[in-house]
């Protein structure tokens, strides 16, 4: 039922708000098939680009501060840092970081997430 709801208030052309949920796992399946020495399926966008594209539609909708923004931040931030984009990488898992917290979160795992990947970008 919610869903109809999410459809119902899409723009012509655009995915409904729980599109940047699919994105942002097919971002996570293709970072885990690149890190296994995998090629990506023929068509399919990289990572990153799921990601980005993940952002920019939360955005679309109002809700850029939301715990699953949070978590592509913290994804993407992973990303970058396999990458050796470092100053990227700092940024997005500090955005991640002060989402988690504004939210209230610092218990979870996601926010330990943030901060061992943090971490590792101290090593």
């Amino acid at each position: 039922e919610s869903l109809k709801v999410h459809w119902a208030h899409s723009t012509e052309g655009q995915l409904p708000v729980d599109g940047g949920w699919i994105l942002m796992n097919l971002g996570i399946g293709c970072q885990a098939l690149l890190a296994d020495g995998e090629q990506i399926p023929p068509g399919s966008l990289k990572p990153l680009e799921y990601f980005n594209q993940a952002l920019e539609l939360y955005e679309s909708y109002g809700q850029g501060r939301g715990p699953a923004v949070a978590n592509i931040l913290r994804h993407r931030g992973s990303l970058h840092t396999g990458e050796g984009r470092h100053d990227e990488a700092r940024s997005d898992l500090q955005k991640a970081k002060a989402l988690y917290e504004a939210m209230g979160q610092q218990a979870s795992e996601n926010y330990g997430e943030v901060r061992r990947a943090q971490g590792l970008l101290c090593v």
